[in-house]
């Protein structure tokens, strides 16, 4: 609000506006009494756009939602019972078409182990960061051998060199490198940061209480004080998806970085992806441990103002040593959904 119109916007200024040789010498008296007023004021007008977005706090994008046509939504929800009876696995999924506001929920409220899932929001969060930190990216971190899990494909050796916190977040979205990912969660703060860091994005139902590989278990599995630790719904992930991607958490530069790391994942073939059509471009992050399969993302039709963006979650939680069959329940899952948004899905694993 520039100056003049703070002063027109209160009651007793207006009342000092009805005397205009008064008013006028008020707010000569006030400008010279702060000479820095108009220059602050002048220099936030130059200020970049993305720094001003950086800096300021994270609120959750706000959703709007419109629903499926009622006899749409009533075939897609007995298709996927369908599914869950004849696979003897329950689906948690969260659908959101970003153009014509369309959302649909099935167990959206069940909560579900995330698994490796979370690994896109630290890289996340680390972005967000990132946009008031601007060494961070290249801090360079360095760990034990100890420390080295077993599955650390992009980490694995290199902790006496080191590996900047850019290169780490990378190798943890596109490898789901575990070693990667407790370096991040570390610098964060921790799994309360990333509590906190959730709850901002607007998933009010993730709870992490656990580094990898303990964050593959809920805590009801694990008999923990906290039951829902380690879990989220698809309902609480997709409003922290819609948060990242198509709210003011990431400034352009940041979030073409996090659609970077998530543009070039080498997991996960056989799930979402493979539901597509040949055309369509997927941003995402997968999940697997003790029968969950897991994946969440962007996928987008077309190109320019004709682009189609639709955003979802799939969890699936099977029995343990299916992890191809289960996929293929994910991947069916997900074609549903596609259908039922106007989507021509493309052939599902054979």
């Amino acid at each position: 609000m520039s100056l003049s119109a703070a002063i027109t916007a209160s009651p007793a200024a207006s009342l000092e506006l009805r005397r205009p040789l008064k008013a006028t010498l008020l707010l000569v008296l006030f400008l010279f009494l702060s000479p820095g007023l108009a220059q602050s004021e002048t220099q936030s007008r130059t200020v970049c756009p993305e720094a001003t977005q950086a800096a300021g706090p994270v609120t959750a994008a706000p959703m709007q939602q419109a629903t499926l046509p009622a006899h749409v939504a009533e075939q897609l929800v007995a298709s996927l019972t369908a599914l869950e009876q004849e696979s003897g696995r329950s689906i948690g999924l969260a659908a959101y078409d970003v153009q014509t506001k369309t959302a649909f929920f099935h167990h959206g409220s069940t909560r579900y182990a995330f698994c490796s899932t979370f690994k896109f929001f630290v890289a996340a969060e680390i972005l967000r960061l990132s946009q008031q930190q601007p060494d961070l990216l290249t801090k360079r971190l360095h760990w034990e051998r100890a420390a080295e899990l077993e599955w650390a494909p992009g980490t694995r050796g290199r902790g006496k060199e080191g590996m900047t916190v850019a290169e780490l977040c990378t190798v943890a979205v596109q490898q789901s490198d575990n070693t990667a990912a407790n370096l991040l969660l570390t610098e964060l703060g921790g799994p309360d940061a990333l509590n906190a860091a959730m709850r901002r994005m607007g998933d009010t139902d993730f709870v992490i209480r656990d580094d990898e590989p303990e964050v593959n278990r809920a805590g009801w599995e694990t008999g923990a004080a906290d039951k829902n630790a380690n879990t989220t719904t698809a309902r609480g992930y997709l409003a922290a998806l819609h948060t990242v991607l198509f709210g003011d958490m990431l400034a352009p530069g940041a979030r073409a970085r996090l659609l970077d790391f998530a543009g070039a994942v080498q997991t996960g073939s056989r799930r979402i992806a493979a539901a597509l059509p040949d055309t369509a471009r997927l941003w995402h992050k997968t999940g697997s441990a003790y029968g969950n399969v897991h994946d969440l993302g962007l996928v987008r039709l077309g190109e320019g103002e004709r682009a189609r963006d639709i955003l979802l979650v799939v969890f699936v939680k099977g029995e343990r040593g299916q992890l191809e069959a289960t996929e293929d329940v994910l991947s069916r899952a997900a074609g549903f959904v596609l259908d039922a948004f106007g989507v021509q899905a493309g052939p599902v694993n054979s």
